[in-house]
């Protein structure tokens, strides 16, 4: 009896390790599949002038991306950090002008 219920057990644990490798090995097929995406990276350049600035200022746009919402994700946010930072830069270099113009320095 007991050596009947230990076939059985090693018999179960044999089959799981089996299914196991299965499983195992459809994901790792699904996850090395190769997939071609051919993305390319263009631009868009802004050039302004200021009196306390001048901006010449190149933004990557990233095309191609198989999943359009992730690219246009990426693309919004880098656009935005990019904007966001000259604004910051206007604004400071402003007011170091007019600073510099109320100190006389100008």
């Amino acid at each position: 009896m007991k050596r009947l219920f230990f076939l059985e057990l090693v018999l179960l644990i044999v089959v799981v390790v089996v299914i196991s490798g299965f499983i195992y090995t459809s994901i790792m097929a699904q996850e090395n599949k190769l997939t071609t995406q051919e993305i390319t990276i263009s631009d868009i350049v802004i050039k302004e002038d200021y009196e306390a600035l001048e901006v010449d200022i190149t933004i990557p746009v990233i095309q191609g991306l198989e999943d359009r919402q992730v690219e246009e994700e990426i693309n919004q946010t880098i656009k935005e950090d990019i904007l966001n930072y000259k604004y910051r830069l206007q604004t400071e270099s402003e007011e170091y002008l007019q600073e510099a113009k109320n100190e006389g320095w100008e």
